[in-house]
């Protein structure tokens, strides 16, 4: 693109603004040195070749700049289609003023709010439209107070302090570490347990009365409260997976009656003929009566018995 100039000249209202970004500064002074009066007529092409930034980025940081009210954007359509945009810088005197306004107005990127990497990481897509960019810095420009608040309220500490005072069998959190934090806000969020920090304190409780969990029946023993925050294993808690279960009860022998007590509790006959038949055995293993001696007798006094 050319254009008539000898170098770039910043400023003072420029350089020194509280509310701009470095990157907005210089793509305003950019801006500024293609405004040949009629306005700057570059595309995002020129910006992203010039930067070595996504189209996307350079979108944004043009859009922030006319949101701030440092420039102004028309656009030639015939149609409905866009053919041209036109940008001009807005009086550059008033800068001075805004600042000593508000000297300490926060100059990060405001796009570092937004829960999506900044765009010169981001793939370029031909999909993603002016409206697109408008909303993000239409919800950019106001902080989401409501999130804020939302993360404040995540009692963290409260609920590694509960972990602590219930689960004695396992290892004790010494420190709330920022992936910690990230797992219980990921947990406390979560559509099981819904901000019910209650339900939290039950999975802890849980832990603590399973023996497999807890390590007291030996069998594993890396569960910590890492393990219990993360990924399926609340559910799985919850569920009962890791519960104690009951032993199945043996079935008890019960234990043979002696015959002696059995003929004990009949009458005088059947005691007779059982007491013969231990006479008989002690003959046989006397030697005193053979085998067949022995079953004829017995089968004699079975057939009493009848």
């Amino acid at each position: 693109m050319e254009r008539d100039f000898k170098g770039i000249w910043i400023p003072k209202e420029i350089w020194l603004s509280q509310s701009l970004t470095t990157q907005e500064k210089l793509f305003l002074v950019e801006i500024d040195s293609l405004d040949n009066n009629g306005g700057c007529y570059a595309m995002n092409e020129h910006f992203s070749n010039f930067f070595k930034l996504s189209k996307n980025r350079c979108s944004e940081v043009i859009k922030s700049l006319e949101t701030k009210g440092f420039i102004k954007i028309n656009y030639i359509k015939e149609g409905k289609q866009i053919i041209k945009r036109v940008i001009n810088v807005i009086n550059k005197q008033r800068l001075l003023s805004e600042d000593n306004e508000d000297p300490l107005r926060d100059t990060e990127d405001p796009l570092r709010h937004v829960d999506r990497p900044p765009s010169e990481n981001l793939v370029e897509s031909n999909t993603v439209s002016n409206n697109t960019v408008s909303n993000i810095y239409s919800k950019t420009n106001e902080p989401n107070k409501s999130l804020s608040n939302e993360k404040k309220k995540i009692p963290y500490q409260q609920i590694v302090d509960k972990y602590n005072e219930i689960c004695v069998s396992l290892p004790k959190v010494q420190k709330l570490t920022d992936k910690r934090k990230k797992f219980i806000r990921v947990l406390y969020n979560s559509n099981f347990i819904n901000k019910d920090i209650e339900r939290i304190y039950q999975i802890f409780e849980l832990a603590e009365k399973s023996d497999f969990l807890s390590g007291r029946n030996g069998k594993w023993l890396a569960c910590n409260f890492d393990w219990l925050i993360k990924s399926d294993n609340p559910v799985k808690i919850l569920e009962g997976t890791y519960a104690n279960r009951a032993k199945p009860q043996s079935k008890q022998k019960k234990k043979p009656v002696s015959g002696f007590i059995n003929y004990e509790q009949t009458d005088g006959k059947q005691y007779e003929i059982f007491q013969k038949k231990l006479d008989l055995k002690d003959l046989l293993e006397l030697g005193k009566i053979t085998p067949a001696e022995y079953l004829k007798k017995i089968q004699e006094l079975e057939s009493q018995e009848e």
